[in-house]
């Protein structure tokens, strides 16, 4: 599976030290939090991340969410030069991320939000083809569709397999079935042909965000 290193198809970026996004030529949005480096490091940021202005397009992007790995598969083990101890490298990762925009910096109750994953391999593309998202949650199964696939790019040759081909994917969902999600007790997820899924505390953190902004 896969990772969010960055995301959203236009150029974000998040100050005080959290998170920078950045889409340029097609490519799709990195992460460069030092606190998640190396990247292919399956790590999360916990907190919400702070909403970003764009100036040119009087627009803010207002984010519900950190950034949360919803799917991990373990590689190979590595000794990394400089490291003192062996690791795994992840084969694959995808890390989750909401958000919505509005007019100016007076923030609106949305009618629809975006969820966003980054999926990143360490062997090729793999939503090219297959991107549907169902979504499995108390006792409801829902098939939402194909989701868009905004970014993609590929990070050229790496020693140790690391990751180097990423993707990434998005898809609308309205505000009421968005809390309806958060407010289950159960997450799973089925991305083409990748499954992932929230953890309890995911949905707790996701829950109370929701909570405090969108009631």
């Amino acid at each position: 599976m896969r990772q969010i290193r960055q995301l959203f198809p236009t150029l974000l970026i998040v100050l005080g030290g959290v998170v920078c996004l950045q889409a340029q030529n097609n490519r799709a949005p990195r992460l460069s939090n030092p606190d998640l480096m190396p990247p292919e490091r399956a790590e999360e940021v916990n907190k919400r991340l702070d909403p970003v202005y764009d100036r040119a397009k009087d627009e803010t992007t207002f984010f519900l969410s950190g950034l949360h790995v919803v799917a991990n598969e373990a590689g190979r083990e590595v000794q990394v030069a400089g490291e003192q101890t062996r690791r795994f490298l992840p084969a694959s990762v995808i890390k989750m991320v909401v958000y919505y925009k509005f007019k100016g910096k007076t923030k609106a109750h949305p009618e629809e939000l975006v969820i966003a994953f980054n999926a990143g391999n360490a062997s090729g593309y793999e939503f090219l083809e297959h991107r549907k998202l169902k979504l499995a949650f108390g006792n409801e199964t829902l098939d939402l569709g194909d989701m868009n696939l905004t970014g993609k790019s590929y990070d050229g040759f790496k020693t140790f397999g690391f990751i180097k081909y990423w993707e990434t994917l998005e898809i609308p969902i309205k505000t009421d079935l968005y809390k309806r999600l958060v407010n289950s007790t159960g997450v799973s997820m089925q991305i083409g042909d990748a499954t992932a899924s929230l953890s309890g505390e995911q949905l707790k953190q996701l829950k109370g965000i929701a909570a405090k902004y969108l009631d």
